[in-house]
């Protein structure tokens, strides 16, 4: 028979364990609480390779400069808000939540339109550099094959996204600012992932040719 001491040592272990394995997953799913290491956009400036996916690899924060002085590719535009990217690759600067006259906190700004669709021809690799430029809200940007509308609970990462930066906190010292890569293969959307912003409208659409 085993003791009660013995008893109460195994229920405490599992508790334990229970405890550290919720914290974890909450840390991976939401972790709003800084960098976790690495340097994301060593891509941009340090001529590192760039980050795929984004879950785990943390954010920078940039300055106002360093923000400047990134290099986009240059896409066609047309009055429908449309973006076209031509072959090959794409470098994309996309700002969330700009607090500017006239624009939403719940949108992305690419190129100076708000929320465009984004079309290129398949194969495309894509690199999007995202930054959060609002002043007092978290966003990011989850890649999801889910077309709107939007529930104000939609949770993308569980429910067919490809690729997602962390949710990152608004502009303070600098801009938190982090980047995925993706190939283009078939049309998806371009959402922000926190609660009810997709719903308000903080989504895009990615097109294939």
């Amino acid at each position: 028979m085993m003791k009660n001491r013995e008893r109460w040592f195994i229920v405490a272990v599992a508790i334990a364990a229970a405890v550290i394995l919720g914290v974890s997953s909450t840390a991976y799913l939401w972790p709003l609480h800084g960098p976790s290491g690495g340097s994301p956009l060593g891509g941009v400036y340090g001529n590192g390779p760039f980050q795929t996916g984004g879950m785990m690899s943390g954010w920078d924060y940039l300055s106002s400069s360093q923000l400047a002085s990134i290099k986009a590719s240059q896409p066609v535009a047309d009055e429908n808000d449309t973006l076209t990217f031509g072959t090959g690759s794409a470098s994309i600067l996309v700002l969330m939540g700009p607090m500017a006259e006239g624009q939403s906190m719940y949108s992305f700004v690419i190129d100076n339109l708000t929320n465009p669709t984004l079309v290129f021809p398949r194969g495309t690799e894509v690199t999007m550099i995202v930054v959060n430029v609002d002043t007092d809200a978290y966003h990011g940007l989850t890649l999801t094959g889910l077309a709107p509308p939007y529930g104000y609970d939609f949770m993308p990462g569980m429910m067919g996204s490809f690729a997602s930066t962390q949710v990152m906190p608004p502009q303070s010292s600098g801009f938190a600012a982090q980047q995925i890569s993706f190939t283009v293969d078939g049309d998806m959307h371009y959402i922000c992932p926190v609660s009810g912003h997709a719903q308000a409208g903080m989504y895009g659409q990615i097109k294939v040719e």
